[in-house]
């Protein structure tokens, strides 16, 4: 259920091309490069795991 959530995650950020820094209005980053990027390592991350 985890990754089926994370790969919706993914292509909702995808689509909108936005993320979820954005959505909050939170940026930890003044490039937006540096955000996209912990992201998508937050989703690897949950997709290589074995649970």
């Amino acid at each position: 259920m985890l990754k089926a959530t994370v790969v919706a995650a993914g292509l909702l950020m995808a689509a909108t091309q936005k993320t979820p820094f954005d959505l909050m209005d939170v940026h930890i980053s003044s490039t937006p490069l540096v955000e996209l990027s912990i992201c998508v390592l937050v989703l690897i991350a949950v997709l290589a795991s074995d649970k």
